[in-house]
């Protein structure tokens, strides 16, 4: 986490002292200004799109970018501020591939590790599913993804060490379950 390199805080200025910050409840409290800083979860998406005829294979991403550049993942990012859900969603998969998916449904909720830069973060991870597809996209931000790839989910366990989020990883278990 990030709230270890503060020295100040941002409202007054006051210089910050180790015991300003409550470790249980994520919390630096300022005890000159009474500012409040929550380092809370960051809210993220991810989709799981289905191969039509094949539902046991997924289409997965590959990272061009750190943290796990070369990795696969679930296609998605980060919300935006007071961005609605299946708004954000859907606005990820049209930055990142070349098409306009119809969203089936929600499946699930994960929390995932996220290192940036060195800070340590937790995403709560939200994941939709959407109606088959029969072709890979086209990439369309080449900076965020360098390709992607039709997936079977037979291999997970075999190809876990390639996933590049374990929340991933974890839901798509879940998904494969859900279909057997």
């Amino acid at each position: 986490m990030y709230y270890n390199r503060f020295k100040f805080c941002p409202v007054c200025g006051t210089k910050y002292k180790t015991n300003d910050f409550d470790t249980e409840a994520v919390l630096f409290q300022c005890k000159k200004c009474n500012f409040s800083f929550y380092q809370n979860m960051v809210p993220t998406n991810s989709t799981i799109i289905p191969k039509s005829d094949e539902p046991l294979t997924v289409l997965l991403t590959q990272r061009n970018m750190d943290p796990h550049k070369g990795k696969f993942d679930l296609p998605g990012g980060f919300f935006k501020f007071g961005e609605e859900i299946e708004k954000g969603v859907l606005r990820e998969l049209e930055e990142e591939l070349v098409f306009k998916p119809k969203l089936a449904k929600l499946f699930g909720i994960e929390i995932n590790d996220y290192n940036y830069k060195g800070d340590d973060f937790k995403h709560t991870t939200i994941y939709y599913i959407t109606e088959p597809i029969s072709r890979l996209p086209e990439i369309a931000d080449k900076k965020e993804n360098s390709g992607a790839v039709f997936f079977g989910l037979e291999n997970l366990e075999k190809e876990h060490d390639k996933f590049a989020f374990e929340a991933d990883y974890r839901i798509l278990q879940k998904y494969r379950a859900a279909l057997s």
